[in-house]
């Protein structure tokens, strides 16, 4: 078994040569998702991405049932983050760090706890795959991706 979210044709047909693999059975489907919002999020030079943070944290604390999972480019930057949000929100919003180095006991207590709401905001290095061990079905969970650049 081969497993793929993006790669484009050429690159599955030189996976499957490369493997070995014959009679490929494919499955494709999009990667949209009704539930999902992505937003991709302009930030000026000058230290505006903690301001926008925490407007982004606000918003999704006022929402009920919306988590969201917020990216980052380094486990630091994922760390440096959820402490600048646990500062300007103290306990009324509940933010972590999600990242690789975490041992596997604790990342799995961070999926259970953001699945069922009592986390609002992930702050997740960008090398994970934070969503695909979740327990609970897309359906059930409204995130909001959020990509500062």
């Amino acid at each position: 078994m081969a497993l793929t979210a993006t790669a484009p044709p050429e690159s599955v047909a030189s996976i499957s040569r490369s493997l070995g693999m014959t009679d490929v059975l494919l499955l494709r489907g999009s990667l949209q998702r009704a539930n999902m919002r992505y937003s991709a999020l302009p930030v000026g030079v000058g230290g505006g991405k903690v301001t926008l943070l925490c407007a982004v944290v606000q918003r999704l604390s006022q929402g009920g049932q919306r988590r969201g999972i917020i990216f980052t480019t380094s486990r630091r930057r994922t760390e440096r983050l959820r402490d600048a949000q646990r500062e300007v929100f103290n306990e009324s919003v509940q933010v972590e760090a999600y990242h690789a180095g975490l041992d596997d006991d604790v990342r799995e207590v961070l999926e259970v706890q953001w699945s069922l709401g009592h986390t609002q905001v992930l702050f997740c290095h960008c090398s994970n795959s934070p969503l695909a061990p979740f327990s609970r079905p897309f359906s059930q969970l409204q995130p909001l991706h959020v990509h500062l650049c």
